[in-house]
């Protein structure tokens, strides 16, 4: 009973700080995603007799924030592309594509199929299809991904050579032909990352982080 009390002493003030660092991080959270613009902030379904709002036309600026950056972009930023897809059989795909200058990119290919066969495949160097002008395909050798509705379907399709590993065998390697074609669908409304989050989850991360202000450390 001595012992309890004793640590309750202790810990009652490092509780008690939590909670404040807590309410100071929401309340500023709050402020934030109140005052700041959303990325998106197209859609409105009371906006009746707007197309745009209403969603059956879809902005210009989706097509563009989806479609490859012209090779002017690329002297000072990276332009990258990243998919993952599961299904009910257990099986998933990942693609990335990252772009470079001088019509340079790398991809990855990374196919799990539900009877336990893995294929992958990591080419760096690859040719990429120009990008200048109204492309909205991603590339990269045999690689390629582009929109058929921005920010909701996609096209992915590859014809080459993969690495094949089965799922107990992982020494075992083998190069085989492969071909295939999918279509990714979103399953979620458009996430900005910015401000589509959990307040809650975020205080709590930042109250049990270490803040450092002028001669305080908390």
């Amino acid at each position: 009973m001595i012992v309890s009390f004793i640590i309750t002493l202790f810990t009652a003030p490092l509780e008690l700080l939590y909670w404040i660092k807590w309410l100071v991080a929401y309340v500023t959270i709050r402020f934030y995603t109140a005052f700041r613009k959303r990325r998106f902030d197209f859609y409105d379904v009371d906006a009746l007799g707007d197309p745009i709002k209403l969603g059956y036309v879809i902005p210009p600026l989706e097509k563009e924030l989806e479609s490859p950056f012209p090779e002017s972009h690329l002297q000072e930023a990276a332009d990258e592309i990243f998919f993952y897809g599961v299904n009910t059989k257990s099986e998933c795909l990942l693609v990335r594509i990252a772009r470079g200058l001088n019509q340079v990119a790398d991809a990855w290919i990374y196919l799990k199929l539900a009877n336990g066969k893995i294929y992958n495949h990591t080419e760096s160097m690859g040719y990429q299809q120009s990008a200048d002008g109204n492309s909205h395909t991603f590339s990269c050798g045999r690689l390629q991904m582009h929109y058929l509705s921005p920010m909701r379907r996609w096209r992915i399709f590859y014809c080459g050579m993969l690495t094949k590993l089965q799922g107990n065998q992982k020494d075992v390697e083998e190069t085989v032909f492969v071909k295939f074609v999918f279509l990714w669908k979103a399953s979620s409304d458009v996430y900005d990352c910015t401000l589509d989050s959990n307040p809650e989850g975020f205080a709590s991360a930042m109250a049990r982080a270490p803040w450092k202000v002028p001669f305080v450390a908390l």
